[in-house]
């Protein structure tokens, strides 16, 4: 063989082999011996989001929550920065089973999570829906209260307020809360308008500006700002279909759109092996994402998609450490 033709074809033989030892997944099933990636099984039994990316994301809901405690027998006022207040009146607290704590030196511990950007929805598996209801979201909390590690509810007639920075927030916005309910075989948040609480803006005393949302409520598990989008657009349903690898138990996928904050959890269908959501917004433009782990790697695909139709759209997850997927995930 000629030297030329030699250099080529060793060339080309490197190409291959380094190209075979990066695409871990393909769209054809590729079998690994003892390994998890062999497990193309759909879960026929619930589904739920929420467990699954604590699972995907392990240190996230540690990582983005902070700590504070109180005595509850008098007013407490809780700052984080210059972003979060939190105002507990005196005696406001009582156990699960509905009884007052009285006592002497009873620190209560606060773990309050806080979720502003698209990124924070995405980690903390807080779609902005109503089952297949789109909302446009603002800033989302959740409170939980505990003392000696057993957790704490706010007496009903006690009034907490929750002070969030939010230069953007507008008067449209309404108190929502979030609820864990069954949807077919998916486990789903699905978020919901209610009375137990109130929402007002607060201005920046020096400037005149608006500065943020207050929350007024005894409701502190997760409640937040929203209001439902444009229900006069025209809407399809979405469908996602990944390599045999992926499915509903290492798989997570959610459609972002664009010009609001409003975050779509697609539910799995194990029937035909795909994701789906309905009411898409046609002529919107939105970004597909979907994370997976598998053992302890870590696969992720995204794709912009200009206008929704009711035609699969394919995703192909590959390898990327996890800090690579969390930076693209918090610029959303």
């Amino acid at each position: 063989m000629k030297p030329f033709l030699k250099y080529i074809v060793v060339s080309l033989t490197v190409v291959i082999a380094f190209c075979a030892c990066n695409k871990a997944i393909s769209d054809e099933f590729v079998s690994y011996a003892n390994n998890p990636l062999n497990d193309t099984t759909w879960s026929n039994v619930a589904y739920t989001s929420t467990v699954l990316n604590k699972i995907i994301f392990p240190e996230i809901t540690k990582g983005t929550t902070v700590i504070d405690s109180f005595d509850c027998l008098g007013d407490s006022k809780l700052i984080f920065g210059d972003s979060l207040q939190i105002l507990v009146p005196a005696n406001s607290c009582m156990t699960i089973n509905g009884s007052p704590i009285t006592n002497n030196g009873s620190k209560i511990t606060a773990e309050i999570s806080w979720l502003k950007n698209k990124g924070d929805f995405i980690k903390y598996a807080m779609p902005t829906t109503n089952v297949f209801s789109l909302l446009e979201a603002s800033n989302y909390c959740d409170i939980r209260l505990t003392k000696d590690g057993q957790e704490v509810a706010i007496v009903p007639n006690a009034q907490v307020k929750i002070r969030c920075k939010d230069t953007t927030a507008n008067s449209n916005m309404k108190f929502f809360v979030g609820n864990a309910i069954q949807y077919a075989r998916d486990s789903v948040f699905a978020w919901s308008p209610s009375s137990d609480g109130k929402i007002a803006l607060l201005q920046d005393n020096s400037t005149g500006k608006i500065w943020g949302y207050e929350f007024t409520t005894s409701r502190i598990r997760w409640f937040g700002a929203a209001n439902y989008a444009d229900s006069s657009v025209p809407k399809t349903k979405l469908n996602i279909i990944l390599p045999p690898n992926f499915t509903n138990k290492n798989t997570v996928v959610y459609a972002v759109l664009k010009n609001t904050q409003t975050i779509i959890s697609l539910l799995s269908n194990p029937d035909n092996r795909t994701f789906f959501t309905l009411n898409i917004p046609v002529n919107t433009e939105f970004t597909l994402v979907a994370v997976s782990k598998i053992n302890d790697d870590y696969y992720f695909d995204s794709r912009i998609i200009k206008n929704a139709s009711a035609n699969p759209i394919g995703l192909l997850p590959y390898k990327k450490p996890l800090p690579d997927i969390l930076e693209i995930i918090n610029k959303l």
